[in-house]
């Protein structure tokens, strides 16, 4: 009977624990405090070029892209433990155009780059924690995003992902596509840094025509065994997302 009562009050301190403190725990890089534990999480995330892949009607959508199953493995693991999530997920169709999803409800919508980075700062807000993640030309928008954010709201974590300027590196000009986003400048990097808890950087070099490198102004900066075109799943990336949330 002893026993039986003993398990029962290590259960009920254990469930006290996690429901007061399942971020804190989870943590890594300290993002999460008391005065957060009742905020909803809001993600976004930005596929790289051409990441848009087909559904089962052949549409593009970015609830097919490589990284779609880890955003929704990242989301039904913060709503197992009750935490409200708000998801803007979106692939490149083309140059200048992208295809969102909100909520992986799969009711895309065709936006421009601009249009998509503007709507997505115009609709975060104080209320949630936020974390963006972008790889390839959806880590420089991740950055250019994080630029518009600076000063007016606060960052939580950022994760760009062998990120390419969409600018310097385009299909008739290969020049810009060997480095960080040189069109990000180290005073818009300052911004990116003061306005955000914490910048992890990933990049590889295993694709020589196509990659990224070091963010001076990033407070992690990985070089991980992979090519462009895989990076963006590779399992350091999402474990430190895992990490923070």
């Amino acid at each position: 009977m002893k026993l039986h009562r003993l398990g029962a009050l290590v259960t009920v301190l254990a469930i006290g624990l996690l429901s007061q403190g399942c971020g804190r725990l989870n943590s890594g890089a300290g993002l999460w405090d008391s005065e957060d534990d009742a905020k909803p999480v809001r993600l976004i995330v930005f596929g790289g070029n051409r990441s848009c892949k087909p559904d089962h009607n052949d549409r593009p959508t970015p609830l097919r892209m490589d990284m779609a199953a880890k955003i929704i493995g990242a989301i039904n693991r913060l709503r197992s433990i009750g935490r409200q999530t708000d998801v803007l997920a979106s692939c490149f169709l083309d140059y200048d155009k992208v295809r969102v999803t909100r909520n992986l409800e799969g009711e895309d919508q065709d936006l421009t780059v601009d249009d998509l980075i503007r709507e997505a700062g115009d609709s975060s807000s104080n209320s949630s924690k936020l974390f963006i993640v972008g790889h390839s030309y959806g880590g420089w928008m991740a950055m250019k995003l994080a630029v518009m954010l600076s000063g007016r709201l606060p960052l939580n974590g950022l994760i760009t992902v062998d990120p390419i300027s969409r600018i310097k590196c385009t299909y008739s000009d290969w020049d810009g596509c060997f480095s960080a986003p040189q069109d990000i400048n180290p005073e818009e990097r300052m911004r990116i840094k003061d306005g955000t808890d914490a910048w992890s950087n990933f990049y590889q070099t295993n694709t020589p025509y196509l990659h990224s490198g070091k963010i001076e102004q990033a407070d992690e900066n990985e070089k991980v065994d992979s090519d462009h075109f895989d990076i963006d799943t590779h399992e350091r990336v999402w474990r430190r997302l895992d990490e923070w949330l």
